[in-house]
């Protein structure tokens, strides 16, 4: 079955789940060559017969449905819930250089508030969707996100995914050769937990980043972020809490003073990933933080294209804490230690023996087991050079003596000579 034309049907306050036929063609909603147009908007005034009131429940679910340059819409209303699945959303032939966002919810007004709207989507396929170049193709504020095995693929426009106060789960996805002009997925200013478990993006190209994320916490985990190119930095952590477990990030191709990993004034535990064979430009580095917490655990760093750079790692202020850690950066040191403002640098018992190795240029506060006082090298070091620079004092003393000392017995002798030859 095929539904055509403009439907923008408001189910606002209403329960609806609308069905395709599993195994068949299904049900395709499918906007004409006039398209893209609102299959689904959701309005406080309607003819329903719905009185709003602040807490109107919305539920719609969508199964086994094809979706072809439609929108569904929410705008200005609070306690909805969608549910797709197994919906396929994509562009025509006809209208595909139209941008459009398939998916908006979005409350009357922003506020600090938790969620009061949930947008589910259990599998299907998004793809070839041109949204505009300031908008998302799924854009949602404070509304949470869940997407469970969904596949996004050659989409274009502004960003795939922005999420604002509002909890973010994707799980056992994938996003692969998709094109936009800032990040693949924008967690803005979320006070919640989010996280990425078993996702790949690959071969993505993006001017920002796979991910940027503001505020609250964020997980990842068992994940590949490979082959994307023109990226400003893979990942980008702003102010907020951070694990990154089990994931690699390999073979991206980062831009000129850009970064694998960009963390400023977070808290990152990272634990065993691999970073390995990306491509840096002249002024990038893998890892760069400001103000920031971390512990790299069980973290494999390899084969980078050499930009000159002389570290793995900027770290401005904060600390860091290293444990069995693997540089295989030939020629690179692990930590530029001639940052002005370095971090304290911490070492845990696995990586007490490399300390020499993983930071050559030693800051004043390096020891076995953290903290800032001087180990015994340092210690003996400043013994010895004391010594030393006492007795260059005292032999050039005696040196300025002794050439006083001759030079006043050669005056007195010349002087003496001289009052001679006037008698």
């Amino acid at each position: 079955m095929t539904i055509s034309g403009n439907n923008k049907i408001n189910l606002f306050g209403l329960n609806v789940t609308i069905n395709g036929d599993v195994g068949g063609n299904g049900v395709v909603i499918d906007s004409g060559i006039s398209g893209p147009l609102d299959f689904i908007q959701l309005q406080k005034v309607s003819g329903n017969g719905i009185v709003p009131v602040p807490t109107t429940q919305t539920l719609i679910t969508l199964n086994n449905i094809t979706m072809i340059n439609v929108q569904v819409t929410s705008v200005d209303i609070e306690y909805v819930t969608l549910v797709l699945n197994n919906v396929s959303i994509n562009s025509n032939d006809s209208v595909g250089s139209r941008s459009f966002t398939p998916i908006t919810i979005t409350p009357p007004q922003y506020t600090t508030s938790p969620s009061t709207s949930r947008l589910t989507i259990n599998g299907g396929v998004i793809s070839n969707v041109p949204s505009s170049d300031n908008v998302s193709v799924i854009f949602t504020s404070q509304c949470d996100l869940i997407i469970n095995g969904t596949q996004f693929i050659n989409n274009t426009g502004y960003s795939m995914i922005s999420v604002h106060n509002g909890t973010l789960s994707i799980s056992d996805s994938t996003m692969f050769n998709n094109t936009f002009i800032n990040n693949l997925i924008d967690i803005g200013y979320s006070r919640v937990s989010s996280t990425i478990n078993n996702c790949t993006f690959t071969d993505n190209t993006l001017t920002n980043s796979v991910m940027e994320q503001h505020e609250g916490w964020l997980t990842i985990t068992s994940s590949l972020m490979s082959g994307n190119s023109d990226l400003h930095n893979v990942i980008e952590l702003n102010d907020g809490v951070v694990m990154i477990q089990n994931t690699t990030i390999s073979d991206n191709f980062i831009m000129s003073n850009g970064s694998s990993i960009n963390g400023n004034g977070i808290t990152l535990n990272m634990i065993n990933c691999s970073l390995t064979d990306n491509q840096y430009q002249v002024a990038s580095i893998p890892l760069w933080f400001n103000g920031s917490y971390v512990t790299i655990t069980d973290v494999v760093f390899s084969t980078p294209v050499d930009t000159g750079n002389i570290s793995i790692i900027d770290c401005h202020s904060g600390n860091i804490t290293f444990n069995n850690i693997t540089n295989n950066y030939i020629g690179h040191q692990l930590i530029n230690c001639e940052i002005l403002d370095l971090c304290k640098i911490y070492y845990g018992n696995d990586d007490h023996d490399q300390s020499e190795t993983l930071c050559p240029v030693a800051p004043p506060w390096r020891g076995g087991g953290g903290g800032r006082g001087l180990g015994g090298g340092a210690i003996a070091g400043i013994v010895i050079g004391s010594i030393v620079g006492a007795s260059i004092i005292i032999f050039a003393v005696a040196m300025i003596f002794k050439k006083y000392y001759i030079t006043r017995k050669d005056i007195d002798m010349r002087y003496m000579e001289h009052k001679d030859n006037l008698y």
